[in-house]
């Protein structure tokens, strides 16, 4: 469960659409890493007058049933929005560590990686 609620609340719309020919294109699923699909909510094919579609799960409520299952506040206060996804990461990368349990890769980078 843990996994599932990382990939969603980690995912990056880059990894699913590239730009070619100045047009926005979905990325083939043979390319996707395993974690990466937990994310995907919908995908329509490009039909006659547009073009293919893509939506992800919700990234807001995965983060709040995360910060739940860790026992964190969600207080509603601005927050850097940065800042919190890589304390959360580090949190979620231990406890994947104490538990012996390996992320599904690409899902969650190491702590130190630029984002």
């Amino acid at each position: 469960m843990l996994a599932e609620l990382a990939a969603i609340a980690f995912s990056d719309i880059r990894r699913y659409v590239t730009a070619a020919d100045g047009r926005v294109v979905l990325v083939p699923s043979k390319k996707l890493v395993p974690g990466d699909a937990g994310a995907i909510a919908f995908v329509a094919p490009a039909g006659r007058r547009t073009g293919a579609r893509l939506r992800l799960h919700d990234k807001v409520r995965a983060l709040r049933a995360l910060m739940r299952h860790l026992g964190l506040r969600d207080e509603r206060i601005h927050v850097d929005p940065l800042e919190q996804d890589k304390k959360a990461m580090a949190v979620l990368l231990r406890i994947f560590r104490e538990a012996g349990i390996a992320p599904p890769p690409g899902v969650l980078p190491a702590p130190d990686a630029p984002a």
